[in-house]
């Protein structure tokens, strides 16, 4: 019997093949972005084995995101990342998003520092707009040729002197470190993730494909005092509407005290969904976490049509990866 074409308004015929195509757990899966160690229940993950196969094939995630503890050198890691690549397109039509946080500087650089690449200055050292390109091309090329199609930290935050992840005081300045550094990684097919909405104070909606909504109470955008960003819908439909983003929004870490206090793993997945965001990043329990989505969904709370909007989004991104 064939199957019923899923038409999500506003994504390519190419998108919505693919939506169709996909079972309704796995367009579950594709909502989170997790650690290996999340997804393979290993302590420690440096290589991508029978373990990372196995776990792909159950679990076929939007996305993986490493950090020091996986890298012991540049071999192990390309060949790290491009197995786990390689499983992931064995039964999937998309890329795996692989990422890292990779901001500058000894300190915020795993990386360049476990892999010997040139470290490269934080926002705040760039001065020229020059620099901030040139720095940003190093970067975007040496997680690229290790394996990595995404990088979880451009910072778009215009803010006082001292501030290491901020380029400078004047917004417009701001904009053009930001407009540099996004254009050097979009030649290169990474994605870079702008940190964080609404703490962004600068608007760079129309040149971004993904940002990370964050975890703070703004009254003025939500409406109360008691509902963080992530889990509104009222502060994400702002970004929305009146910024115009189209892109993907990911949560911030569903692993925090300030959520893991208010909400179960669940809890926090579905509500982040609900309120908006289409990557879920590092829930407490992923397992948890990924079976609260499909008992929403089955239950009614969310519809397959809110789940295919997000899913939708997800691929756009990936397609070209």
């Amino acid at each position: 019997e064939p199957e019923t074409p899923v038409v999500v308004t506003g994504f390519s015929d190419e998108v919505n093949a693919q939506i169709t195509k996909m079972t309704l757990e796995q367009k579950v899966a594709q909502l989170f972005v997790i650690t290996p160690e999340m997804l393979t229940g290993m302590p420690k993950v440096t290589v991508s084995g029978q373990g990372t196969r196995m776990a792909l094939d159950q679990y076929p995630v939007g996305g993986l995101v490493y950090s020091q503890n996986n890298f012991m050198g540049k071999e192990q890691t390309a060949k790290m990342l491009s197995e786990a690549q390689a499983y992931y397109k064995e039964k999937n039509q998309v890329a795996l998003l692989i990422g890292v946080t990779e901001e500058g500087s000894k300190d915020y650089s795993p990386v360049a520092v476990a892999n010997k690449f040139p470290v490269q200055p934080m926002a705040s050292e760039f001065q020229t707009v020059k620099k901030a390109s040139d720095s940003s091309a190093i970067m975007s090329e040496y997680l690229k040729n290790q394996g990595f199609n995404l990088n979880l930290a451009i910072h778009t935050t215009s803010g006082l002197s001292g501030d290491k992840r901020s380029y400078s005081g004047n917004k417009d300045v701001v904009q053009k470190f930001v407009a540099a550094q996004l254009k050097e990684y979009q030649q290169r097919n990474v994605i870079a993730m702008l940190q964080t909405f609404p703490s962004n104070n600068v608007s760079m909606e129309k040149d971004a494909e993904c940002i990370m909504v964050e975890d703070i109470i703004s009254k003025e955008l939500t409406g109360d005092e008691t509902t963080s960003c992530v889990m509104s819908a009222k502060a994400i439909e702002q970004l929305r509407t009146q910024r115009g983003f189209k892109g993907a929004l990911m949560s911030s870490p569903l692993n925090t005290e300030t959520i893991t206090s208010k909400y179960k793993p669940e809890e926090a997945a579905v509500n982040a969904l609900l309120a908006g965001c289409d990557l879920l990043y590092l829930p407490t329990d992923f397992k948890a976490a990924y079976q609260g989505i499909l008992d929403g969904i089955k239950a009614g709370k969310i519809t397959e049509e809110r789940l295919n909007q997000s899913v939708g989004r997800i691929l756009t991104l990936k397609i070209k990866l």
